[in-house]
């Protein structure tokens, strides 16, 4: 029994020196110790060289890393080059090292025990601009919660289109997002960061949606000066309808994508058409986008739903291609008969206005002839009116001729379609008004009674004169 007991006490000892110091037998006396990892990486026994040489290729691998800002599906990336983000090599050489090698014997044999039955996972130590990483996400806190913008078309130097992504508004709190992103780079962790705003408006056009748009189907441009309220309203007027997408089959109006054309609504007061007379009012010089835009349709090959030609001809186009609106009346409507969809894209500045039709390389015409009939002269009236109560002897409102126009459109396009249609313009005359005063009627009354007079006797001399010839 006795001996039994020896046996098992020295079985029991065995077991015990076993816990005490297999980790140390293991692990000797230099190199990292077993279940140690680095980034996920094992290394067990690497020696200081081996780690620095690990840490260098992981430096190089944060060359092309980005900490990611996320919201649904939008992204905003912060490049950690632009941190100068770097590991720590010594610091995190050291404490890898460090591990399980330090303190007291206990402390040692505790440590190596744990990473022995648990894998224990060390982080690198980084470097980084922490004061230009505050900067740019208080920009970009800032930048988000700037109003909604719509995705957009425009044309670089080289003629070809861009599309431009959309904005959303983000709300967000700015200690929080650099708080969490501090912690994801302190981390090395580079998946998304997930955005949390307390106030989210999204735009109502998106770059998905401006896929198919690849050329100009059609474009016009036409010329304006003098008046500055008028060019202002110009600019105003086609800047509310530059950036309309019409799917295929959609009406644009213009009158509904302007709004009305009123000084509450931001216009100004310059020259317009009211009962015929050139007046000023809200929202002149409105007519020459309307008027542009309308060329532009032409020429894309799109279907005219209403267009009414101006009370007179204007100076910024030809005869029979103008396109008047008018608040609450008169509107240009036209609708996108292509097969895919089609975008506006309005710019006014330095005395021009060009409106392009955009849409996809399938819908472009192959060819347009607009052709325009020689006009009709509509001759104009003269009338003289006496007013009571005017000084001047004689007061005249010139009138002139008006024109009947008609202008024809053939388009043909590589697939074998083809369009024709024409547009009426029908300008009418002005009568030329002469305001006489009582005196000045008066006298050109008894002008032309003694004219009436003399014109008489000379007739009835003629004739008496005639009788005695025949008589001799």
């Amino acid at each position: 029994m006795k001996k039994n007991a020896r046996i098992a006490i020295c079985v029991a000892a065995g077991i015990i020196l076993t816990l005490l110091f297999l980790p140390l037998f293991v692990n000797g006396t230099s190199g990292v110790v077993r279940g140690v990892k680095l980034q996920d990486q094992d290394v067990s026994g690497w020696q200081a060289e081996g780690l620095q040489r690990y840490l260098a290729e992981q430096n190089n691998k944060y060359e092309d890393a980005a900490l990611n800002l996320t919201y649904q599906t939008y992204t905003w990336s912060i490049p950690m080059r632009d941190l100068k983000l770097a590991i720590n090599a010594e610091t995190t050489a050291a404490a890898v090292s460090s591990y399980g090698r330090t303190g007291s014997w206990f402390r040692q044999w505790w440590e190596q025990w744990q990473s022995y039955l648990n894998p224990i996972q060390m982080n690198c130590t980084v470097a980084y601009d922490t004061a230009h990483l505050n900067e740019i996400l208080k920009a970009k806190v800032d930048e988000l919660a700037a109003p909604p913008h719509n995705a957009a078309v425009s044309l670089n130097e080289a003629g070809d289109i861009v599309i431009e992504t959309e904005k959303p508004r983000l709300i967000l709190d700015y200690a929080q997002v650099a708080k969490a992103a501090e912690e994801k780079i302190n981390a090395q962790d580079f998946s998304p960061l997930m955005l949390q705003p307390s106030q989210v408006d999204l735009p109502t056009l998106c770059k998905e949606q401006l896929a198919s748009i690849n050329t100009v189907l059609g474009e016009y441009t036409t010329y304006y000066g003098g008046d500055e309220n008028r060019s202002a309203n110009i600019y105003k007027g086609s800047a509310a309808i530059s950036g309309a997408l019409l799917a295929p089959g959609e009406t644009f109006s213009f009158n509904d994508t302007t709004g009305l054309r009123t000084y509450e609504a931001g216009y100004l007061s310059a020259p317009v058409f009211i009962n015929g007379e050139l007046v000023p009012d809200a929202g002149g010089g409105i007519c020459q986008v309307s008027t542009t835009m309308f060329n532009a349709v032409l020429l894309a090959g799109l279907d005219v739903v209403q267009r009414t030609p101006h009370f007179a001809p204007v100076g910024y186009t030809e005869i029979g291609r103008d396109a008047t609106v008018a608040d609450n009346s008169i509107d240009f409507i036209w609708v996108n008969s292509a097969k895919s969809p089609v975008y506006v894209m309005a710019t006014a500045g330095g005395g021009a206005i060009n409106v392009k039709i955009l849409g996809n390389s399938d819908d472009r015409p192959a060819g347009v002839a607009i052709t325009t009939e020689p006009a009709k002269v509509l001759p104009h009236e003269k009338k003289e009116i006496v007013v009571n109560d005017q000084k001047e002897d004689v007061v005249e409102e010139k009138g002139h001729d008006g024109y009947s126009v008609v202008v024809h459109r053939c388009v043909s396009w590589s697939d074998g379609r083809a369009l024709t249609d024409t547009f009426y313009s029908v300008y009418d005359p002005v009568t030329t008004i002469t305001k006489l005063s009582p005196q000045e009627a008066q006298k050109r009354a008894a002008l032309l009674a003694k004219a009436k007079t003399e014109h008489k006797q000379g007739k009835d001399r003629e004739a008496s004169e005639a009788k005695n010839k025949i008589q001799t």
